[in-house]
């Protein structure tokens, strides 16, 4: 049986998602991992909730989030062959990652990043590129650790291995704790704090 890991990059519906396409220039604004080709399982670095645009971490997601009423995410799903140890050490850490995930946070200080081109370095903190640049080293990509990686720059690099570009699949099952109406208390403040919390770890 062939096991795969599926890269999925996304041009979502989101305010937020059109601003940064918009200063950025990219043709997507997100990039997740998915276990298995349903999309069932896929994880990345975002916000925790639909009205918490800036409080994030480390997030599994759905379908759902990534479509705003009749708007729908524009994909892009790239299937990499892996061996069957390579995968279950995937699964095994984002699972670990899910487990803990109140240790991670959103890498907010690497976005000034951006604009030099180059990487800030923060334990435990990761942008959704830099979970996706994470994830392919493990997988024998072998890209540099110390080196900015816009979302084009990968959509090159797995260019191969395109099998999907398109609207999402129209999603059923509706997500209600990303969508709830009053998601966490105090999302501002923990927002701060996160932000706060980066700075001892940047460099380690």
């Amino acid at each position: 049986m062939s096991n795969f890991i599926y890269v999925v990059f996304s041009s979502t519906p989101y305010k937020i998602g059109k601003t940064i396409r918009c200063l950025t220039g990219e043709q997507y604004n997100h990039v997740s991992i998915a276990l298995d080709a349903e999309l069932t399982q896929m994880y990345s670095f975002a916000r925790r909730y639909y009205k918490t645009p800036f409080y994030g971490g480390f997030v599994k997601e759905s379908l759902s989030r990534y479509q705003l009423n009749e708007q729908k995410a524009i994909i892009r799903i790239c299937k990499i062959p892996v061996t069957k140890h390579q995968h279950d050490r995937i699964r095994i850490r984002t699972r670990q990652m899910l487990k803990n995930s109140k240790r991670y946070l959103y890498n907010h200080i690497s976005i000034l990043g951006t604009l030099v081109k180059r990487p800030i370095k923060t334990k435990g903190a990761y942008t959704c590129a830099e979970f996706c640049v994470l994830i392919l080293n493990e997988l024998g990509f072998a890209l540099n650790s110390s080196k900015y990686y816009s979302l084009s720059d990968l959509v090159n690099i797995l260019q191969e291995y395109v099998v999907y570009t398109g609207p999402i699949p129209t999603e059923k099952n509706y997500d209600a704790e990303f969508y709830a109406t009053n998601p966490t208390r105090y999302p501002t403040l923990k927002t701060i704090r996160d932000f706060f919390k980066l700075f001892p770890r940047i460099g380690t």
